[in-house]
């Protein structure tokens, strides 16, 4: 199940990229990771794989390499078309129901809202219980959906941390409930000016 995520696996040109941006040559940068010059040139060439044991001989020599990026969830929707709300914040988000504040919404189709501590910054929307004219009981329509804004996708991966999960976890636990993702947005924290974003524009467009 979590195949479906995938993660793109270093390469020769990222580390050669990696060098050039340390301003080292290749004697340099193989001396300081504790490598031969030849051993590097392989690599670079993609002639050889790149080891476990090479990239965290790589971090070690240079430590700052881990937070030049830093990368962040930055709002996430998914939709689950046959769970309620509470099912969502129970079984899904694995949240406490009396965290969420209950009350009526006329946003995104929806008539009910679940607000973590409510607030705007966690919440699921779906369908408040009509009443059967011929039974009297409540009927619930399915169909929710779960919002993490900016703010609370920060509160969200503490919950996470605490549960012992990390985003690619739990995104497979949505998979498992049947979670469609409408929205999923990323910052990038550029701590060494590494992006130019004139080419991100560009590459967008």
């Amino acid at each position: 199940m979590e195949d479906f995520i995938k993660t793109p696996k270093l390469t020769g040109s990222h580390i050669k990229t990696i060098r050039d941006m340390l301003n080292l040559k290749q004697t340099v940068f193989a001396e300081k990771i504790g490598i031969s010059r030849a051993l590097l040139a392989l690599v670079e060439t993609g002639s050889k794989s790149i080891t476990d044991e090479f990239i965290e001989k790589m971090y070690t020599a240079f430590p700052d390499l881990k937070n030049a990026l830093d990368l962040q969830f930055d709002w996430v929707t998914i939709t689950f078309s046959d769970m309620n709300g509470e099912q969502v914040i129970k079984d899904v988000m694995r949240l406490k129901s009396e965290l969420f504040l209950e009350r009526s919404t006329t946003q995104n189709f929806y008539t009910r809202e679940f607000a973590f501590a409510g607030e705007k910054n966690i919440y699921v929307q779906d369908f408040e219980p009509t009443k059967d004219v011929d039974t009297n009981q409540d009927v619930q329509k399915v169909g929710a959906t779960m919002y993490l804004t900016g703010q609370g996708t920060r509160l969200f991966e503490k919950a996470l941390l605490e549960q012992g999960l990390t985003w690619k976890k739990f995104f497979v636990r949505a998979k498992r409930f049947k979670g469609t993702f409408s929205r999923l947005d990323i910052a990038i924290n550029d701590n060494w000016g590494l992006l130019d974003m004139d080419e991100i524009i560009e590459a967008t467009q």
